[in-house]
């Protein structure tokens, strides 16, 4: 399937700055370094945020998780 791009700036700018704020960067394997340049999109019916790593600059994509959503499937 297909990535489908998402306007990640219609979130609210607490939860555009929580998730920028809130990542985990698999090469300097540390969280919460912040993330430059987001984008936004969905795959296979996923969501997803990838940008760049704000201390070594690689891209770093995390999973966006409705917890509401989720909490009503179980």
């Amino acid at each position: 399937m297909a990535r489908m791009m998402r306007d990640f700036y219609q979130r609210a700018s607490s939860e555009r700055s929580w998730m920028i704020e809130s990542t985990w960067c698999g090469t300097c394997r540390l969280h919460d370094l912040g993330l430059e340049n987001p984008v936004e999109f969905e795959e296979e019916g996923r969501v997803f945020v990838q940008g760049r790593c704000r201390i070594c600059g690689q891209t770093t994509m995390a999973e966006i998780v409705d917890q509401r959503k989720s909490a009503e499937r179980h």
